[in-house]
């Protein structure tokens, strides 16, 4: 281990735009997710004046008030463990009259997320067809099975749905019935931490395994958690409705597995 003071070396005032009382320190940046992040510390009085974010921005609020401006000018009030962003270009501005420190994250292609949470019984699930449409492009089939069940979802800070995943009893046990997360965060774990979370929250109602049925595409995803093939339902998919690599997708293999999952437990 090792501890040091890290904003000891770095340091620098900010003075451009007219801002005043204000020091940040480099933390870091990430080449791969482009994201670059600084701490901050603004003195009693102090200020990040108005300009333009050069990027998507966040500034996560470490201790102390103050007091952030955005586009419209507006201020409102912001303290510890509070996350304000700023889209790429938005005029904005930090204020305080006690003194704040903070982390100030950037990068465009960075995107942070909200927690997992389960929608509760009755809860709209309008804003997240979206997703449910990722996996599954049949209307009709759809209709059979969006509003039932436990829906498991994820949003970013910005509000948008990230992450959806639902399961429901069937009269041949537990059935996972839709998974999908959205395309720009395809391939960073979030599908299999979705289904593990499903899956605690099956053994918590006293079920033993899980179901899913899926399309040829899916099959390998399903078998690298330890589904294992269980039957064909054919003619699940109305005629033309399912593509896959050019090739019209009609049926539905069914899967299985006993709980927990194989793999790494998110």
């Amino acid at each position: 281990m090792r501890v040091q003071a890290w904003d000891a070396a770095g340091v620098h005032g900010l003075r451009q735009f007219g801002s005043h009382g204000a020091t940040m320190a480099p933390i870091g940046g990430g080449p791969l997710t482009g994201l670059s992040v600084n701490f901050v510390r603004l003195e009693a009085g102090g200020r990040l004046a108005r300009h333009a974010a050069s990027s998507r921005q966040w500034l996560l609020v470490v201790s102390g008030t103050g007091e952030a401006l955005g586009a419209d000018g507006e201020p409102v009030d912001i303290g510890a463990g509070m996350l304000v962003s700023w889209q790429t270009g938005e005029m904005h501005e930090t204020r305080t009259a006690a003194g704040l420190t903070g982390l100030i994250l950037e990068g465009d292609a960075w995107r942070p997320l909200a927690p997992w949470r389960w929608l509760a019984a009755g809860e709209s699930r309008e804003s997240w067809e979206c997703l449910l449409r990722e996996a599954d492009e049949d209307e009709r089939h759809r209709e059979s099975y969006r509003d039932r069940g436990r829906m498991l979802v994820r949003r970013d800070w910005d509000g948008e749905p990230v992450v959806e995943a639902l399961w429901a009893d069937t009269p041949d046990g537990p059935e996972l019935l839709s998974v999908a997360v959205v395309a720009s965060l395809r391939g960073q774990g979030l599908g299999s931490e979705a289904l593990h979370r499903v899956a605690r929250d099956v053994a918590s109602h006293g079920r033993s395994t899980l179901a899913v049925a899926t399309t040829p595409d899916g099959l390998g995803f399903y078998l690298r958690l330890g589904f294992r093939p269980l039957a064909v339902r054919r003619d699940e998919f109305a005629a033309g409705t399912v593509v896959e690599r050019g090739v019209v997708i009609r049926d539905q293999v069914v899967l299985r597995a006993s709980l927990p999952l194989m793999g790494a437990d998110p």
